[in-house]
């Protein structure tokens, strides 16, 4: 009795220690299951925009568009706050508004040490309610990455509201060229539920 159990735990062991290490390689979870990886959307896509169609924020700090990539990004030595606003016109790929669970972003911030930050919202206009996700100084996310996050219920697209998804870019003046967020491209996605 005592062996399969010692063998039961080493076997939940290995298999725990192989899960941790395809998280580490593949992406991270945050503290509220929202999954950063450098791969897709999770789920169907219902809407999407490049970042480079989306509307510039007034006040927003100098940028460059890169239609080919659909990038948008700082200009060289600028520095503060870069906003976009991308109008949700509907959904697509018979994706019912009301299946609408994540929204996603395609995004690149290497050396966040440096203080660059990214970050997204998906926003009720009518209500003003948002649910959303900004990045860390923890994890340096060089490459195209996507940040996956859950909508919690008050957000959930209803057919009568307007939405837009928000995205923030910020460089400090103090990073100088050490620190560059991009944004590449936003998507709605009625997606799985997450496996707790």
């Amino acid at each position: 009795m005592k062996g399969s159990v010692f063998c039961a735990s080493i076997a939940l062991a290995l298999s725990l220690g192989s899960a941790n290490q395809v998280l580490a390689q593949d992406g991270y979870r945050d503290q509220f299951l929202n999954w950063i990886a450098p791969t897709g959307p999770t789920g169907t896509v219902g809407w999407s925009s490049p970042a480079s169609l989306c509307q510039l924020l007034p006040g927003s700090a100098p940028s460059i568009v890169d239609y080919a990539t659909g990038g948008v990004t700082f200009a060289a030595n600028s520095f503060g706050t870069i906003g976009l606003a991308c109008p949700m016109q509907g959904t697509m790929n018979g994706v019912l508004p009301k299946d609408i669970n994540q929204v996603a972003l395609r995004f690149s911030n290497p050396t966040p040490a440096a203080g660059c930050a990214i970050s997204v919202y998906f926003v009720d206009r009518f209500t003003g309610l948002n649910s959303g996700w900004a990045s860390d100084k923890s994890h340096d996310l060089t490459g195209v990455w996507t940040a996956n996050i859950w909508l919690n219920g008050s957000t959930s697209p209803a057919t009568q509201h307007t939405y837009d998804v928000d995205v923030y870019l910020f460089r400090p003046q103090s990073a100088e060229t050490s620190c560059n967020p991009v944004a590449f491209g936003m998507f709605m996605e009625a997606a799985p539920p997450p496996i707790l």
